[in-house]
């Protein structure tokens, strides 16, 4: 079990945002400007839901085991796929 599941969620975050602004820097692009319109109605609610999937999921780890987390999460690509079959 995680005794700390929220310092795991800071230091994944911190890591994802220096990992994407290193490969910004490297390719030497320049990133385009969206309108806060579209940046608010696209881009937030799969950022939030993102951010959301690894949070939820770290905490998890306070409940669970790390097998049966492990076990859980590598059998949803499963039920996605049963899902999409059905809708």
């Amino acid at each position: 079990r995680c005794p700390v599941p929220l310092l795991m969620t800071a230091v994944q975050f911190s890591f994802q945002f220096l990992f994407a602004g290193l490969v910004v820097f490297a390719s030497q692009t320049t990133l385009p400007r969206l309108p806060m319109r579209t940046f608010i109605l696209q881009v937030a609610p799969s950022a939030l839901a993102f951010a959301l999937d690894i949070g939820l999921s770290n905490s998890s780890l306070v409940y669970l085991t790390v097998s049966f987390y492990t076990m859980c999460k590598s059998s949803a690509p499963m039920f996605l796929l049963c899902f999409a079959f059905l809708l």
